[in-house]
């Protein structure tokens, strides 16, 4: 049939070429420059396929109409298309060639190529090969899917559209999209001033350039090249690992390992946090009720009841805990807490505090160093060093406490177990139970207050003693105690 008509109206109209269903139509050596039918699958026919070899063209447009439709170009030059239409097959031969495919209407097409660009213009395509760029052009409801080999680079630009890297590594230019990586793929993700991505993704390999993302899913390991902004869903124990300085990463119930400095990180309850590398630049950390490990590095931190794990030289600055205490866990820590309530389990630490109250345990022989003043201390099966003065410290069973200040309030426990002070100065003041002497004539009276050696001693009985280090009975004085 000829590619024009006349009507009764004498208008010339072109008529399409139709590819049936079950029906192969080769171009091989003319241009076919009308439009193009491709008919899809009907019942034990397969669907048409029109065919362009070496010699021949097709530049008309073409549609699928459902699905089982092909197009396959031979010709191994860079030629360009317009597809419109959902469920058919497109292949391309010549690198550089490009295809752009429209309202595919949720039928999907696919289409096989190594270094050709797809447009989609409303239309969702399975994109085969590798080098390949996809652009979402316009309209809506973009989607694809990008199938390579590990190691071979798809492109996506566009924003609002979804990608999924079924295999194989992409890269996604452009904000606002949803993007699906598979387990062992790398994603690589720019300009997304648009708005973030939305990534879903286990056990994958992403990329931030100076890009903004929300991540669900974990065990990834995720780099940055320039300030990004992270969003960490959804982990399940699995943790995601974190590479980069200067990111803002924000952890909602997500456990994650952060690697480098300068972070601006905000973990929600129940969130893990694990801090390593950070340098000379600490990482910022606001923080409620989450956990936080410190390896050999740096954090300041604001919230409370968070629990901090520290392993080798590790500095942490605690504030505003708001009555909700943290608890600190290591040894060899710098810890200063700046209106903060804090334990710390662990020895050897050095603990500068400011209007704070600081609980020590277990130090097992390595003293802490606390500096304050007009701060509360609590030792409790510890051992510590106390520079400042006017602290009030709270003796449990069996601690030790050096005083290089004055003006300290010391009270001991009822039954405070074995007790030693060293440094006991005229300034200080010793706070003992009411239960076991009324004042300080009592406690003269009961004989309960002894010499021993160089040191006096207070006993209850034989498993509760508290010895002032270095302090001759005779010299003590009442302004040096308190019952009650």
């Amino acid at each position: 049939m000829s590619a024009q008509t006349s009507n009764s109206l004498n208008i010339a109209v072109t008529l399409p070429r139709n590819v049936l269903a079950g029906q192969t139509d080769i171009v091989s050596t003319n241009t076919l420059a009308q439009p193009v039918m491709i008919y899809g699958a009907i019942g034990a026919l397969a669907g048409g396929t029109l065919s362009v070899e070496l010699g021949g063209a097709v530049i008309g447009a073409i549609s699928f109409f459902g699905a089982g439709g092909e197009f396959d170009d031979h010709t191994g030059l860079a030629n360009s298309y317009q597809i419109f239409g959902g469920g058919g097959v497109v292949r391309l031969s010549g690198a550089g060639s490009s295809v752009t495919l429209a309202n595919s209407q949720s039928n999907w097409d696919s289409v096989y190529g190594d270094n050709i660009a797809v447009r989609l213009n409303g239309a969702q395509a399975n994109v085969y090969g590798a080098g390949n760029f996809v652009a979402f052009a316009g309209g809506s409801g973009n989607q694809a899917s990008l199938y390579g080999a590990a190691g071979q680079w798809n492109t996506v630009q566009g924003s609002g559209g979804v990608a999924v890297v079924a295999s194989g590594d992409a890269s996604v230019i452009g904000g606002a999209n949803t993007v699906y990586a598979a387990a062992g793929s790398w994603l690589s993700l720019y300009a997304t001033q648009t708005g973030a991505d939305q990534v879903y993704a286990s056990s994958a390999y992403v990329i931030l350039n100076a890009a903004d993302a929300t991540l669900t899913g974990g065990g990834d390991a995720i780099f940055t090249s320039g300030p990004s902004h992270i969003a960490l869903n959804g982990t399940a124990g699995n943790w995601d690992g974190v590479f980069g300085s200067g990111n803002t990463i924000n952890l909602n119930g997500a456990e994650a390992a952060v690697f480098g400095g300068g972070e601006t990180i905000t973990a929600t309850a129940g969130s893990s946090l694990s801090l390593f590398a950070t340098g000379a630049a600490p990482d910022n950390v606001t923080a409620s009720h989450a956990t936080l490990i410190l390896s050999d590095a740096s954090a300041s931190v604001t919230g409370g009841g968070d629990v901090f794990y520290t392993t080798g030289a590790s500095a942490l600055t605690l504030s505003g805990t708001g009555g909700q205490w943290d608890t600190v866990w290591g040894s060899g820590a710098n810890i200063v807490a700046t209106q903060a309530q804090l334990s710390v389990s662990g020895g050897a630490n050095n603990v500068t505090a400011s209007n704070s109250f600081v609980s020590l345990y277990g130090t097992n022989g390595a003293a802490d160093t606390v500096t304050g003043a007009d701060d509360s201390l609590a030792l409790s099966g510890a051992e510590a060093t106390l520079r400042g003065a006017q602290d009030s410290v709270y003796l449990f069973w069996n601690s030790s406490l050096t005083l290089l200040g004055g003006g300290d309030a010391l009270y001991a426990n009822a039954n405070f177990g074995d007790i030693a002070i060293t440094g006991f100065a005229a300034s200080d003041v010793l706070h003992l139970d009411p239960g076991h002497w009324t004042n300080f004539a009592a406690l003269l009276s009961s004989g309960d207050m002894a010499q021993s050696g160089l040191d006096t001693t207070i006993k209850l009985d034989a498993s509760h003693v508290l010895t002032l280090k270095g302090v001759t009975e005779t010299t003590l004085t009442a302004a040096q105690f308190a019952f009650g």
